[in-house]
């Protein structure tokens, strides 16, 4: 049931704009959480690697388990279809369009209106998510979900999220190279010179902001 259709799309189409501040920025209490989960890695890491607590019988005190916050139902069990290989390029709308009949009609099986009223989860890197855009408005006027392809609900994977969010602090805080302090003027200094074109290096992004922030 969580995954019907028509009462996401009835949620979409009355959403409120998500804020940082109200609905991305963690709660006290969450960053507690998130420091707790923090303090338990470096403790499990410790007793892993040091051979002194090799034969210490206190690993399983209930102390240090991580907490869980959304345990699934007893006895729950996702089920798995492997797919096959296919040799059809994703890197165009109709592409997409392939992989998405190959995957759910050649190969899964499903019928014409077997998903109608079924939402299907589906992560991409930005580029796909929007040729599936495309392909949704192409196929609107099919003659059902599966073919007008709307059964796609598509999220950001999280590479992208990461990404997004690193650009965006750069964007914000990047100032100018004579600025003290900036991010500007670490750039300059370390001679990053990748970090300075519309679209930087993600993973030279990355680490730079480690250094600077952290």
């Amino acid at each position: 049931n969580a995954c019907l259709l028509k009462p996401i799309l009835e949620r979409r189409d009355k959403c409120d704009v998500i804020t940082y501040g109200g609905d991305i920025r963690p709660s006290r209490k969450e960053l507690g959480q998130q420091l707790s989960h923090i303090v338990l890695q470096i403790v499990h890491v410790l007793l892993d690697e040091c051979p002194h607590f090799k034969d210490w019988k206190g690993r399983d005190d209930d102390r240090l388990q991580h907490e869980t916050h959304r345990p699934r139902q007893k006895g729950m069990k996702t089920e798995q279809n492997v797919l096959r290989t296919i040799s059809t390029s994703e890197g165009s709308t109709d592409g997409c369009i392939e992989v998405i009949r190959n995957t759910y009609i050649d190969q899964l099986g499903f019928k014409g209106d077997d998903l109608e009223d079924r939402a299907i989860p589906s992560i991409h890197d930005q580029a796909t998510n929007a040729r599936i855009r495309g392909a949704q408005l192409l196929r609107k006027k099919d003659v059902n979900s599966l073919h007008k392809i709307i059964s796609q609900q598509l999220g950001p994977g999280l590479f992208h999220g990461e990404m997004n969010m690193l650009w965006a602090l750069l964007v914000t805080h990047r100032g100018r190279s004579d600025d003290v302090g900036s991010l500007q003027y670490y750039i300059t200094l370390l001679r990053l010179t990748r970090l300075n074109s519309d679209r930087p290096d993600f993973y030279t992004l990355k680490s730079f902001l480690r250094k600077v922030l952290v």
